[in-house]
Formats: C-alpha cells, sequence, structure tokens
C-alpha cells in the first residue's frame, strides 16, 4: 500500500527596505508573505537596516502570523 502524503504548503515571504543606499537615516523597511495554497497574506513594518536582517525578520513574522492557524508550511525566501 502507497503511503499518502500531504501536498507541500508553501508560504512565500520578502522585505524591502525603502532608502537602503541613501546615507543617514530614515529608512523604511517593510516584510510581508503571501500563500496561494492557504489564500492569506500579510504585511508589516519593521525596524532593519540590511538585507538579511529584514528577510529574517519576514521569516519570522510569517511563522508567527501562521503559527496555530496552519499545522504545517515551508517558508520560501528567495534571500541568498
Amino acid at each position: 500500500m502507497k503511503a499518502v502524503t500531504e501536498p507541500q504548503r508553501r508560504v512565500y515571504v520578502d522585505a524591502k527596505i525603502i532608502g537602503r543606499h541613501t546615507a543617514g537615516t530614515g529608512k523604511n523597511s517593510f516584510v510581508a508573505y503571501c500563500s496561494e495554497d492557504y489564500g492569506v497574506q500579510g504585511f508589516a513594518s519593521v525596524e532593519a537596516d540590511q538585507t538579511d536582517e529584514a528577510e529574517l525578520k519576514a521569516i519570522g513574522f510569517a511563522i508567527k502570523e501562521l503559527q496555530g492557524i496552519h499545522p504545517k508550511f515551508t517558508i520560501m525566501c528567495n534571500n541568498e
């Protein structure tokens, strides 16, 4: 008998730092997630000056928002 597996549910995350290449302060950082599999999305402003930091905050934001609501999902991130 062949085992039945659940389809992989993907949640995509991304971050954007507006003013990242401009000297000085005043940068605006945002994170977001979306999942076509679950039909959900989320968006938030965060404090981050570096791309890596912002991407990690995007991952944490998605996990915090979705844990307990959806039992299992895979985070997809394009950060190197």
